[in-house]
């Protein structure tokens, strides 16, 4: 199937607390190759435009200016900041190398992280050690490869994020399931561990630690603190075990990692309800706090004093949470409706902390009852002060161009294929009004991480997990090694049984755009 990376202009409109605001058809421009193009990063860029990542199959084609390496490469476009194609750059080896995080670097240059099986090929220069590797590539201001560094043990080794640090280093993150072996000296505490990767300016390791308990432990996201350590965030199955020093809640709690900038644990906190409780992102607050933020399927109890808005919790609602300094929680919130409420990020500004992710709720918190991706503006007491519901398919990203205007990146569907989209949105400091938005499509499959051709849910999922999916397609189940444990025909939506499928981690995969997500099987 072909699909293009492509800006083009949708009439849509944005509705929010205090007045409408109709989103403006602006200008239309395609950028992109013949394959498939999925689009999982983005970071703002100091012209004020942002360089997307993700991963691509395309060949040179349409403005896709180079081959694919392998099956799946990196891929960068930048965009100026009036949304205008400057470069595209493709990175990778022989087999599957798909692109995470993405940091600016402090000599103008640019830092890639994601995963990779690829042996020493194209521009990958060591061979792996595992699975799969984390792989980071360092280029130069003018897009040349300074060096890559292939990091891994012998199992799965997922990186999630990386950010560049303070002393001109870089931190990598994300979950391991190897044992120490390849470049791996941390410990295993089992299933899935944290696991953050410290690199030097010339891409040297300086130190790796892992943090998890017995079950499964999965990072998604990390930041350094203004004292100079680190914060680590996902969520975590495991009760006390390992350097987890607290019993979970639930079936999946968040938790918070803190750090000094050597990587000691300073302290750890388990926050969560009676059911499923996933971290999606972090920023730094006030005097050192720490405000998480992800999803939720609990009532109020554990740490969580408001109920799920589904009383039958079988959907998720937004859940942030603020920390102090030391850990302790200050405050939680949740927002949302009757449906479907997932978070995938947040930021901060001078007015509080904009919320982002796709929601199918029609009441609530929720102002526009159509589905979308769902924009929530929280002032500094965490009250509402505004909401939006976007025609993208999923959010997956987004960055603070200025204190009232923020790119948001994500999947808008054409046909039976999904663009990337990035929604420009403007709103006045006064009046809280969203004024002069304008949308811009950048075409693709679909993301790694967060915007998919099919959602599924529960997950973890124990007896059956329901597939929502577009138009017909064959679905594959594999565990971590690779092998194909059921195949199914789906079109539209559908339970598939996993009776006879033991607790785990396992990949299902459209066969059909070769979308993935990971599915977790909690018995």
């Amino acid at each position: 199937m072909k699909h293009q990376l492509c800006f083009c202009m949708l009439l849509s409109f944005a509705v929010c607390h205090i007045s409408f605001a109709q989103l403006h058809v602006k200008a239309e421009k395609k950028v992109g190759g013949s394959d498939n193009d999925n689009f999982t990063c983005m970071v703002k860029t100091p012209d004020g435009g942002v360089l997307m990542g993700g991963y691509s199959s395309s060949n040179t084609s349409r403005q896709k200016s180079e081959d694919c390496r392998g099956a799946t490469d990196y891929w960068i476009v930048k965009l100026d900041n009036t949304g205008k194609y400057e470069w595209d750059k493709t990175i990778g080896g022989s087999s599957f190398d798909k692109l995470s995080a993405i940091s600016l670097t402090s000599d103008g240059g640019y830092i890639l992280c994601g995963d990779s099986n690829s042996p020493a090929s194209g521009e990958k220069t060591e061979d792996s050690y595992g699975f799969t590797d984390y792989w980071i590539v360092k280029l130069d201001a003018n897009r040349n490869v300074q060096w890559d560094k292939t990091i891994g043990g012998e199992y799965i080794d997922d990186a999630t994020s990386l950010i560049t640090t303070t002393d001109g280093g870089y931190l990598a993150g994300g979950w391991s399931t190897s044992a120490p072996s390849g470049n791996k000296t941390a410990a295993f505490f089992g299933s899935n561990d944290y696991w953050i990767v410290k690199l030097d300016n010339a891409g040297n390791i300086q130190w790796d630690k892992s943090y998890g308990g017995s079950e499964s432990d999965l990072l998604t996201n990390l930041m350094q603190a203004s004292d100079g350590g680190y914060v680590l965030a996902g969520y975590s199955y495991s009760s006390v075990s390992g350097n987890k020093t607290q019993i979970n809640r639930g079936a999946d709690d968040y938790w918070v990692v803190k750090t000094n900038a050597s990587g000691i644990i300073q302290w750890n906190t388990t926050v969560g309800g009676d059911s499923y409780d996933e971290v999606a992102d972090i920023v730094e607050g006030q005097n050192g706090s720490i405000i998480v933020g992800g999803s939720s399927k609990s009532n109020a109890s554990g740490d969580k004093t408001q109920d799920n808005h589904d009383i039958n919790q079988n959907s998720n609602d937004y859940w942030v949470v603020k920390l102090n300094s030391k850990g302790k929680m200050m405050y939680d919130r949740t927002i949302g409706g009757p449906g479907e409420d997932k978070l995938t990020g947040l930021y901060k500004n001078t007015h509080g902390t904009v919320l982002y992710g796709s929601s199918n709720s029609w009441a609530g918190d929720k102002t526009d009852p159509a589905p979308g991706t769902w924009v929530v503006a929280l002032d500094n007491s965490q009250q509402i002060r505004w909401d939006v519901t976007l025609l993208i398919y999923e959010a997956v990203s987004a960055v603070a161009i200025s204190n009232n205007r923020f790119a948001l990146g994500g999947n808008y569907r054409v046909n039976q294929t999904y663009d990337f989209q990035i929604t420009d949105v403007r709103y006045n400091n006064t009046d809280n009004e969203l004024t002069s938005p304008s949308e811009a499509n950048i075409n693709a499959a679909n993301s790694k991480r967060s915007s998919f051709t099919f959602i599924i849910y529960p997950n973890p999922a124990s007896q059956v997990v329901h597939i929502q999916s577009t138009g017909k397609a064959k679905f594959e189940l594999s565990d971590q090694h690779g092998k194909v444990l059921l195949t199914r025909i789906i079109e539209g939506n559908e339970d598939i049984p996993l009776y006879n499928i033991p607790s785990g981690m396992y990949f299902l995969r459209n066969t059909t755009t070769n979308a993935t997500q990971k599915l977790i099987i909690a018995k």
